[in-house]
């Protein structure tokens, strides 16, 4: 059976926007509210948290009429109510965990999102088999070892049985290569550089193949 990957609540408060934030939060607690069975333990009690978002609409309110000391007052309410939904979103969090199969439907119910899931970062190397026999396919990360504007550099490539003693393949323009001649049903080592106007940079962490 595949594990279930964690779903990472965001609730998605727009800090530095105050009337939005005001009702994102109005959004959450209304959406829990309407849903108590789902969140039967919610901490802060969730008509403590609309009492609190009101009274932060109130002071809102007194920031847009001018009035003297809003402003402090305002900042003020706005941090017991973020202090509040983010320990909402904690809890929500919690029953994921324990329920991962309901996380999207929780979440929903909660009125909070689910954060998208994070990119992959392309290796410095990757190796994978050629095309035949005893061939390797070795793939280089051209921006994490020339950066985004390299012109004129060229890629050095090497491998070895043992780690310890390296032979060098022909270098390239490009960032791929496939490396022939190799022993089938052996584990080599591989590893890549880059030289360019700079000059030559360091060899690269080591990846290792079984070579069919």
């Amino acid at each position: 059976m595949s594990a279930i990957s964690r779903s990472r609540v965001i609730a998605e408060l727009p800090y530095d926007q105050y009337p939005a934030f005001i009702a994102r939060a109005k959004t959450i607690a209304e959406a829990m509210s309407a849903a108590t069975t789902s969140f039967p333990a919610a901490n802060p009690p969730l008509a403590t948290v609309e009492s609190q978002i009101a009274i932060l609409e109130t002071e809102q309110q007194k920031v847009v009429a001018r009035l003297p000391g809003a402003v402090a007052a305002r900042d003020a309410q706005a941090a017991i109510v973020r202090s509040s939904v983010e320990s909402l979103r904690g809890y929500v969090q919690s029953l994921c965990d324990a329920s991962p199969a309901l996380a999207t439907t929780l979440i929903a119910a909660a009125g909070m999102k689910l954060a998208a899931a994070a990119a992959r970062s392309k290796p410095v190397l990757a190796a994978s088999q050629g095309p035949v026999s005893g061939t390797v396919r070795l793939r280089a990360n051209r921006t994490v070892l020339m950066g985004k504007t390299s012109h004129g550099g060229f890629f050095n490539w090497e491998w070895s049985a043992d780690g310890k003693t390296w032979t060098s393949a022909p270098s390239t323009t490009k960032s791929e290569t496939v490396l022939t001649g190799l022993t089938p049903a052996l584990t080599l080592s591989f590893r890549v550089s880059a030289t360019t106007s700079k000059g030559p940079g360091d060899w690269s962490q080591v990846v290792t193949l079984l070579v069919h």
